[in-house]
């Protein structure tokens, strides 16, 4: 699996990229990578985008160790941001929608997910388009 971040300090977005083959652990490693930039605060609006998704092979338990993480990180935040997917394909949403089932009874919001960029950008506060300018580029790792 590929994952990688981009922020956006001015428009307070995090872009993540997933592709390839999903595993829980791989993600565990980026946010801790993600937590230590220094354009990062757990205000950031977020777009995980799942367009590259071919396969996913998720331990709950990893899974739900990366959650805990990330609960905690957030939990420093009076309202944290909603987490936008892009899943347009079946196996994105599949993916989309299995992290959506581990946020399920957490204190946190639900993520939204949306099938197109169009839908996703509805979401985010991104007024010169430079969201929709690097989800259409390269991301570096």
């Amino acid at each position: 699996m590929t994952v990688s971040f981009k922020i956006l300090a001015k428009e307070d977005i995090v872009y993540f990229r997933y592709s390839g083959h999903i595993r829980a652990g791989e993600t565990k490693a980026l946010l801790a990578k993600l937590t230590v930039d220094p354009d990062y605060h757990p205000k950031l609006q977020q777009l995980a985008d799942f367009t590259e998704v071919v396969s996913v092979e998720l331990d709950y338990a990893k899974a739900m160790q990366a959650m805990r993480t990330t609960l905690a990180e957030l939990k420093q935040v009076d309202y944290p941001p909603t987490p936008i997917y892009l899943a347009p394909t079946d196996v994105a949403m599949s993916f989309a929608k299995m992290i959506c089932h581990l946020w399920d009874g957490l204190p946190m919001p639900q993520p939204i997910i949306c099938e197109t960029t169009d839908e996703a950008l509805r979401f985010l506060d991104d007024p010169d388009d430079r969201l929709r300018q690097v989800i259409s580029a390269p991301l570096l790792p």
